[in-house]
């Protein structure tokens, strides 16, 4: 059974920081951190705690390039028993966004390249979420700024195929208004494309926008470039987060922090 006070996720010496997991049913449990040597690790651990077969115990090295630090991980389903986990990349000034794929049985996709897929460069890029495409790919949203002193993060999405080569028209600017978008939830939208919801300040006090992408990278009629306005209540909007309604629309929580309330919104599939 799992012990009392929790399974350690790798019992080397060193500092191990940003865990999140991945359950997949009857399939167990992804684990992934980042470890003392900078490297995104992985673990598949069954219902009891022990490594599913095909696992050796120890964790899984996904990434370990050059020692610069690499930490965040996200992950989400390939919907054949293994994930897809995308993480940030520190190099000097500049972050950049990494992912790879690997089965079920812990082997990373000879057919990706060794160290994962670069999914952003240029300027500085901070992961904020992934999720599936619905047809064996990968979704990863990320925030960027070409001036990393600066408070003006704009929103940005990507497409990975399962072959891990960039979809055609992919990655593109979700948001790249003035000022700063900050992006907070991320979400597949049920129908094959993508939910993203931030807090705005193209004014003041901010406000919570969603946009939802086709699998193109388009938006579906309805909504429109820069995101649709989920609640115009006086007041500062912030901490968004998304489900999808199963239909290709949204609910979408939210607080108002002058009052310190909290609110709930559904957005239809036309936005």
């Amino acid at each position: 059974g799992w012990p009392a006070n929790g399974l350690a996720i790798d019992a080397s010496a060193g500092d191990q920081t940003t865990p999140s997991l991945l359950a997949v049913g009857a399939g167990g449990t992804f684990v992934f951190s980042s470890d003392a040597s900078k490297r995104i690790l992985a673990e598949h651990l069954g219902p009891d705690g022990t490594a599913m077969p095909g696992w050796t115990g120890s964790p899984l090295i996904v990434r370990d390039v050059d020692g610069t630090p690499a930490a965040y991980p996200y992950a989400a389903p390939d919907g054949e028993g293994g994930c897809f986990v995308a993480w940030a990349h520190a190099r000097g000034p500049r972050a950049e966004v990494w992912a790879h794929h690997l089965s079920w049985a812990g082997v990373l996709d000879p057919g990706w390249p060794e160290d994962g897929r670069q999914v952003a460069t240029g300027g500085a890029n901070g992961i904020r979420g992934v999720a599936p495409d619905g047809a064996g790919g990968l979704y990863v949203a990320y925030i960027k700024t070409f001036d990393p002193g600066s408070l003006d993060d704009d929103v940005y999405a990507a497409r990975l195929l399962p072959d891990g080569n960039m979809a055609p028209g992919w990655p593109l600017a979700v948001c790249a208004l003035s000022d700063w978008q900050a992006l907070n939830s991320v979400s597949a939208d049920s129908t094959g494309g993508l939910l993203l919801a931030w807090f705005d300040f193209r004014s003041y006090p901010p406000r919570i926008y969603v946009q939802r992408l086709r699998p193109d990278g388009s938006s579906p009629p309805g909504w429109q470039p820069d995101g649709n306005l989920v609640s115009d209540l006086p007041g500062y909007h912030d901490y968004p987060r998304l489900a999808p309604d199963g239909h290709g629309g949204a609910l979408v929580c939210f607080a108002e922090g002058f009052n310190n309330r909290g609110y709930v919104q559904r957005l239809l599939p036309n936005g």
